[in-house]
């Protein structure tokens, strides 16, 4: 599996090795609606948050966006999602998609309509995960420091071979996210393994100790925002280091808006580091 962005760390590597070119307007001179749209096949809450901004990589400093009207349709209905926090808009808590389902999200604000669709990508399910300690950097930039331990997390499972893939990887330690923004994200095709077993991939390398608890999940993504990540990637180090990033990096809104309406398949598995024998 050739893996694509390790962290932005890394990012000469990643431009040098793309093979396709994102061409992105950077003009920073309009306010736009930022959508933050994501839907998987867990059961859980799902939100759609939405800001105001000029600069797509200051999401904390962004206001929010208030009064919209969100709807989720599945192809056999809509699903108005409620305001549950100042612009987040939510699904009930015991909502899944549907692998093989195509999704379209409609945002209704300020006299606009943006919509966007996305097909959900099939789940593909791990075996089993192994934590293997190590002393050797297996992502690039990252520098071992000996005053701390380092694991790689290995999977072992069957990649597809009927389907070009594209994935995302996130983990928690002990209920935090490490992998919470994009620039701690890790995505990966399947140009080298595609239809191989995996046995053993040295998926990701995390600090931690005996006795953590790790939460690992693979996720098919949508080529689309396997592109989106990269463009966000490549537009933020594209510009003048001293001015603010653009907000406007691709998108799969029509409207005008920034943002990407993802969906995601996800399988997950837990563990706890043990003390070596």
């Amino acid at each position: 599996m050739k893996t694509i962005i390790f962290s932005l760390l890394a990012v000469v590597a990643v431009l040098t090795g793309c093979k396709e070119k994102i061409e992105i307007d950077l003009d920073e001179t309009t306010s736009r609606l930022v959508i933050d749209a994501e839907l998987t096949t867990e059961k859980k809450v799902h939100s759609v948050k939405l800001n105001m901004s000029t600069s797509y990589f200051e999401e904390g400093s962004m206001p929010t966006v208030s009064g919209a009207l969100v709807i989720l349709n599945d192809g056999s209905g809509d699903l108005m999602l409620n305001e549950t926090d100042p612009g987040v808009y939510s699904t009930p808590d015991d909502f899944a998609g549907i692998p093989g389902k195509t999704y379209m999200l409609t945002v209704s604000y300020d006299g606009k309509k943006y919509t966007a669709t996305s097909v959900m990508p099939q789940v593909v399910p791990m075996d089993s995960i192994v934590f293997e300690k190590t002393t050797l950097p297996i992502q690039p930039g990252v520098i071992i420091d000996p005053a701390k331990s380092y694991y790689n997390i290995c999977v072992y499972c069957q990649e597809p071979g009927n389907t070009k893939d594209f994935y995302m990887v996130d983990v928690i330690k002990n209920g935090v996210m490490l992998t919470d923004t994009l620039a701690k994200k890790i995505i990966m095709d399947d140009e080298v393994v595609n239809g191989s077993y995996l046995d053993g991939y040295r998926a990701i390398q995390i600090n931690a100790v005996p006795g953590d608890e790790i939460n690992f999940s693979i996720s098919t993504i949508q080529r689309e925002y396997f592109l989106f990540v990269y463009s966000v990637i490549q537009t933020q180090f594209s510009g003048n280091p001293f001015s603010g990033p653009p907000a406007n990096a691709d998108t799969n809104f029509s409207g005008g808006a920034a943002g990407f309406f993802i969906t995601r398949g996800v399988h997950s598995l837990s563990g706890v580091i043990k003390p070596l024998p």
